[in-house]
């Protein structure tokens, strides 16, 4: 579901290597909705993440991909982290913190900064969102985590594991009714890309040339 107001399509201050939103995302509204409703939700502790957990190719990357861009203007800041091996994620926060214009630093260094700096609201972004994507390994991924602040981190991963850690939301296969959806937003793709463009029946131009200087239309029987 597209975004209709402009406030819905304004980015956040900060908008880090979120892919592209999935034109052809179909289904999924109930699990969009909790998704959102446990992230919005005030929390007087520190941050506990919400992961998206299923099994591969069930689409758990996808249901981020939209909830990020259904909810962006909900952020000051959105960082999008492949999460697979820690020296992807130690190079996506060491790009944040250049970003924020933290102090030049050693990779390593840059990535204890930003978890200060987001942990201790000491940067104009109050609002922030880390996703980690593909996160499977619980103990090298839960090191990078900020520890405080009003911001929230969403993990997608296979690994189950994660109930320790964070709250769990199932991914799940489609529905019988977001099946049916998904099919039917298919073939009207596809027709549409069958049919092409709409061409102009080749008299036409020469009809409104006509028209256009006063000319009487001319008469199919005269030869």
């Amino acid at each position: 579901m597209a975004s209709t107001g402009s406030n819905d399509d304004k980015l956040p201050q900060v908008w880090g290597d979120v892919p592209p939103r999935n034109p052809n995302f179909t289904g999924r509204k109930a699990l969009l909705d909790c998704l959102h409703e446990v992230l919005g939700r005030a929390r007087e502790t520190a941050v506990l993440p919400q992961a998206l957990h299923g099994m591969g190719g069930v689409g758990k990357s996808q249901v981020a991909i939209e909830y990020v861009h259904r909810h962006r203007h909900e952020y000051d800041l959105v960082w999008w982290i492949p999460a697979e091996q820690e020296a992807q994620i130690r190079a996506s926060l060491a790009n944040l913190a250049r970003r924020l214009e933290l102090p030049d630093l050693s990779e390593v260094n840059a990535v204890v900064a930003v978890r200060e700096a987001l942990s201790t609201e000491q940067q104009p972004h109050r609002k922030w969102l880390l996703v980690f994507d593909n996160a499977e390994n619980l103990q090298e991924v839960r090191q990078f985590f900020p520890t405080g602040g009003a911001g929230k981190i969403l993990i997608t991963s296979r690994n189950s594991g994660w109930a320790r850690a964070a709250r769990l939301l199932e991914v799940d296969v489609f529905t019988r009714d977001e099946s049916k959806e998904f099919l039917r937003t298919q073939i009207e793709r596809g027709v549409r890309l069958r049919r092409g463009p709409t061409r102009e029946h080749p008299r036409r131009p020469a009809a409104r040339y006509r028209a256009s200087r006063g000319l009487e239309p001319r008469d199919r029987n005269v030869h």
